[in-house]
């Protein structure tokens, strides 16, 4: 009973002083730790350049374009289709003419329309034995320069993380520099007990 009585005069005896840590503020503000007040930090994929050093997504680091180049029917030079010559009986029946001279005589002549050969040419449109009609009989892989990247492989392209800028915003201190702590003497709240 004495000991409670004697804690209750002693708090009776205390009233609020401003705090010395703070002045009142209940909050201080201090240099970034992160930063060291800049607000920004180096950009950890460019390291201030703005630029990276990526593989060429075109020829995946090669250096190198392929393309597949089809190769055209030389049967039907990439027609799909061939004139073929068939022959069909000339009208002579063997090349040579039957007529008759002033005598009365027959004499066989050569029939002008087959030259004597007894046959007449007919040309008859077909599709192409050699690709089918597809035009084309094969292909093949032919390779240049890669024209993104100019052979070397890899691009510089602008870094994506900081757009070009090289450094970022510090996540510590939202890019302020500066960060407000609570004072720890009257935690946060300005003022501290101090005994009459």
């Amino acid at each position: 009973m004495y000991g409670l009585l004697l804690f209750t005069v002693s708090a009776m005896a205390q009233s609020r002083a401003t705090c010395p840590n703070c002045n009142g503020e209940g909050k201080f503000t201090e240099e970034c730790i992160t930063c060291h007040g800049k607000g920004y930090v180096p950009c950890m994929f460019c390291d201030y350049t703005g630029k990276r050093t990526v593989t060429c997504s075109t020829c995946s680091g090669s250096g190198q374009q392929s393309k597949t180049v089809k190769e055209t029917c030389t049967t039907c030079k990439g027609n799909g289709r061939v004139n073929r010559v068939q022959y069909k009986p000339c009208h002579c029946r063997g090349g040579k003419r039957p007529t008759t001279d002033r005598n009365g005589n027959t004499v066989y002549i050569t029939c002008s329309h087959c030259k004597g050969l007894g046959k007449l040419p007919e040309y008859v449109t077909e599709t192409c034995p050699s690709c089918s009609g597809s035009r084309y009989v094969g292909s093949h892989t032919e390779y240049s320069t890669c024209s993104s990247c100019s052979g070397n492989g890899q691009k510089t392209t602008t870094c994506n993380y900081c757009s070009g800028n090289g450094a970022m915003a510090c996540k510590r201190c939202t890019g302020y520099g500066y960060v407000t702590k609570n004072c720890e003497s009257c935690h946060g709240r300005g003022y501290v007990y101090a005994r009459d």
